[in-house]
């Protein structure tokens, strides 16, 4: 590097037209990788001490540049990912240079959309979510539309893969209480395309926490909130598909609509999604909860996913309400339909027709 810089090299020079990067850009980047490379493999101790210079080294160059004027924010408008970058690798020093070098605090990854902060909740960075407050980050920043998975801060924080695994629940936690008590919106909308609100976010990954689902419904999460256009969920469909029991009950309690309609796109309804996915408690605790058949298309969808994933006993339990509350439905049009040979009043047309 030394060499190049000393030979001339512009080290200012913007990036390509087309998928391009900066100088800083691509220092950050290595950051990323090596963050990556050392959280998925076993070390040794004389290997990892041998990385970690390296990973000195790769600082000490990224520090220099800076020195050097290469430009932090490109010059031709577009939007940055070097804090991206930075965050994704874990480099808080060099971050917290980048933003006094003024780095723009919102430029968008061109990858998903997300802006640093939004990143920075998503990886469950706490220390990095800190520090692009302290410089200025909008807390409340709009989930990215054109990306599918867009999400807020808080949304994002809720995303529970880290690293292949799950966040703790803890710091899950930890992350909304800063989150709201910075002024996070905890009904901002749901991203277009498989977004999420937090409260949605919170009951439909791999492995929820009802804990960290009662903290939102505290802090006036709203249980019924419409689902994404594309691949979205409301909070109890999350649950459904998830197969979480208490959480389902908590959001039942709280008002949760069991027959909610699905996505327009890419949808389904609780029902539907807990039979896809094999929930037989599930599907029974909706039953019990007032799922509708009739508001349901007499459960045949919910029929067919429970079929096609061999789960026969939830498609011949779905079938009996079915029939249940087809032969009940039907009982119920008998008593309003007259005695053969009656004759009615107009005032009796009329109510049989209203």
């Amino acid at each position: 590097m030394d060499c190049l810089i000393e030979a001339g090299a512009n080290i200012r020079a913007p990036a390509a037209s087309d998928g391009g990067i900066t100088l800083l850009e691509a220092a950050a980047g290595i950051f990323q990788q090596d963050y990556e490379f050392k959280f998925n493999r076993a070390w040794h101790a004389h290997d990892l001490a041998r990385f970690n210079q390296k990973s000195a080294q790769r600082i000490s160059i990224f520090k220099k540049l800076l020195a050097h004027d290469a430009e932090i924010n490109r010059t031709d408008g577009t939007d940055s990912s070097v804090l991206h970058r930075l965050i994704q690798g874990s480099q808080i020093e060099c971050l917290k240079l980048a933003l006094k070098e003024e780095a723009n605090i919102e430029d968008r990854n061109p990858i998903d959309g997300s802006t640093p902060l939004q990143c920075a909740a998503k990886s469950g960075d706490k220390e990095a979510i800190q520090l692009l407050l302290h410089f200025g980050a909008e807390i409340n920043a709009s989930a990215a539309d054109n990306h599918a998975h867009g999400r807020t801060a808080l949304q994002a924080a809720m995303h529970n893969d880290f690293q292949g695994k799950g966040k703790p629940v803890h710091v899950i936690e930890e992350l909304v209480w800063l989150l709201l008590h910075n002024g996070a919106e905890v009904n901002a909308p749901a991203g277009k395309c498989y977004g999420r609100t937090a409260l949605q976010a919170a009951t439909s990954y791999a492995e929820p926490s009802a804990r960290v689902v009662v903290l939102l419904l505290k802090q006036g999460a709203q249980v019924n909130a419409n689902p994404a256009e594309v691949g979205g969920v409301t909070a109890l469909q999350g649950a459904a598909i998830s197969g979480d029991l208490q959480i389902a009950k908590i959001l039942i309690a709280e008002g949760a609509n069991v027959n909610a309609g699905a996505a327009p796109t890419e949808g389904r309804t609780a029902i539907e999604g807990a039979a896809e996915h094999g929930r037989l408690e599930m599907v029974q605790l909706l039953l019990h909860a007032g799922v509708k058949a009739e508001l349901n298309g007499w459960f045949s969808t919910a029929i067919d996913f429970a079929t096609k994933s061999e789960r026969f006993d939830i498609a011949d339990l779905l079938r009996k309400h079915s029939q249940e509350a087809l032969n009940t439905f039907a009982h119920q049009l008998e008593q309003q339909l007259p005695n053969p040979g009656m004759i009615l009043g107009e005032d009796d047309g009329d109510q049989l027709m209203s």
